[in-house]
Formats: C-alpha cells, sequence, structure tokens
C-alpha cells in the first residue's frame, strides 16, 4: 500500500489547520512554509479540500483558509476519499497482478481484511485525536531531558 503525495499532503495540511484552530485564517504560503508543500500543489489540494467541505477560503489580504468543522468531526477518511480513488486499498493494488494471471489469489480474503482494518483506522481517527496525540508527544519529548 502506497500513500500518494496528494494524500500526504491533504492530510498534513487539515492537520496544519486543526493544529492552528484559533488562530483566525491561515494562509496558503503558510501552511506550505511550515509543512514543506509546495505552494501550487498546496493551492490544488486546498481547493479540493473546500469542494469536499473540509475547508473555508476567506479572500482578501486577510484571507486564508480554516476548517469547513471541527476537527473532531473530521475522519481521515474524509480527506483520503478526496484524494484517493481507491481508498488505500491492498487488495485494488494486486488486481493488476490477478489480471495477468488466471489462477485464483489464495490471499484475496487476507487483502480484503486488510483493506477493511485500514479503513477501520482511519475512520475512527478525527484530526483531533491526531493533535492531541501531538500535543501528548511534544509535552513528553519536553519533559524528557537529561543533563
Amino acid at each position: 500500500m502506497r500513500v500518494s503525495s496528494k494524500t500526504d499532503y491533504a492530510l498534513r495540511t487539515v492537520l496544519d489547520l486543526a493544529l492552528h484552530h484559533g488562530e483566525g485564517v491561515i494562509k496558503a504560503a503558510e501552511i506550505a512554509q511550515r509543512q514543506q508543500i509546495p505552494l501550487k500543489f498546496l493551492e490544488q489540494i486546498l481547493l479540493a479540500l473546500r469542494g469536499g467541505g473540509i475547508v473555508e477560503s476567506r479572500r482578501g489580504a486577510r484571507g486564508g483558509y480554516l476548517l469547513a468543522k471541527e476537527a473532531g468531526s473530521i475522519c481521515l477518511t474524509d480527506v483520503v476519499k478526496l484524494t484517493e480513488d481507491a481508498l488505500l486499498s491492498v487488495s485494488s493494488s494486486r488486481r493488476g497482478a490477478a489480471r495477468r494471471s488466471t489462477a485464483v489469489d489464495p490471499f484475496e480474503g487476507v487483502w480484503k481484511r486488510i483493506d477493511h482494518s485500514i479503513v477501520s483506522v482511519l475512520s475512527g481517527l478525527t484530526f483531533a485525536d491526531v493533535c492531541k496525540e501531538i500535543r501528548e508527544r511534544s509535552r513528553r519529548a519536553a519533559h524528557n531531558y537529561t543533563i
């Protein structure tokens, strides 16, 4: 299973907006710099996220982007569905090999269970969950120093 750059960048974009929630609108250039995403690519991603109801945009000199809803109501699958044709499927990547062979794939059931597990994990995590985890890791790292 591979995660495309577009999906990785989209997830990091929404995470950035979630981490900076409450700071007002965030300019695309700020997100691009913090997340090391090429600005032109980020603009395309933000357009898709806006179309999917994940982010809102504000025009003008003080314009930018913010989450369209609370981070706790946006699952990782909400973003992945906007950027991937198949929802990070192991079995779909195996279909090409299966088409080249007339034999039945003995692991088809395994691949489908893996797919189900991936969807289950991504559906069970919101951006608020990921933000909380990041903040907890940062706190632990700040307290874990040696002399």
